[in-house]
């Protein structure tokens, strides 16, 4: 995930679209204008191009700006740790980032929210609970940072006018800040766990013996 990069027209190297590769990879582009004017008073002409992944050899094809082909998401896959409820709303929110930014900008949100419950806020006040994660301490710097803006860009794409840049490429950088907090605090967790749970037994008892004297248990 930390090599994906969504894909635009005409961009070198992408990460493909396509589910079955999903591979970061160089495009090889080819060009053509298609004439829609046929019955029409205007003759417009629209430009369509076609990636080929130079992995799976499979095509993007693009009507101007927009990928008509495959339909899928331009976000990145969630973060293998991310819990359940959470998912739902990120999945949701990939599933309409295309059509509607704001839409997917308020799923996400809605989906940190999710995540701060896990991370230990009570979730009624999604500010209140960053304030209170950071407050214990239990969020570095960086994470309470990109948490605040996933909710103040969900925020502020329900009220227009208060999100200045472009809405799509602004909301499709929210996807990859939300698995950041997950790898580095879920995933984080789950690795020193595991790494704990790998000493000798009697290494495990004598820092238990050690947190116990110290009031740490």
């Amino acid at each position: 995930m930390s090599n994906y990069v969504a894909p635009a027209r005409f961009l070198k190297s992408f990460t493909c679209p396509h589910s079955d590769c999903g591979t970061f990879a160089q495009q090889i582009w080819q060009s053509n204008p298609v004439d829609f004017s046929e019955g029409r008073t205007l003759g417009d002409s629209y430009p369509l191009a076609t990636g080929i992944c130079q992995f799976c050899g499979k095509p993007s094809i693009w009507l101007a700006e927009k990928m008509i082909h495959p339909s899928t998401t331009s976000a990145p896959p969630a973060h293998p740790d991310m819990p359940d409820d959470a998912l739902k709303d990120y999945s949701e929110a990939a599933e309409v980032v295309a059509c509607s930014p704001r839409a997917a900008a308020a799923l996400l949100r809605l989906s940190v929210q999710r995540l701060c419950v896990h991370l230990g806020g009570d979730g009624k006040n999604l500010n209140d609970d960053i304030g209170q994660l950071v407050a214990e301490k239990r969020l570095h710097p960086t994470i309470q940072q990109s948490l605040d803006v996933v909710r103040v860009i969900g925020n502020g794409m329900v009220h227009p006018g208060q999100i200045a840049d472009d809405s799509a490429k602004t909301v499709s950088k929210l996807f990859g800040l939300i698995n950041v907090v997950v790898n580095q605090t879920i995933s984080a967790e789950k690795e020193v766990q595991a790494q704990f749970e790998d000493l000798p037994e009697d290494k495990k008892l004598q820092i238990q013996k050690r947190d116990a004297a110290s009031g740490l248990t």
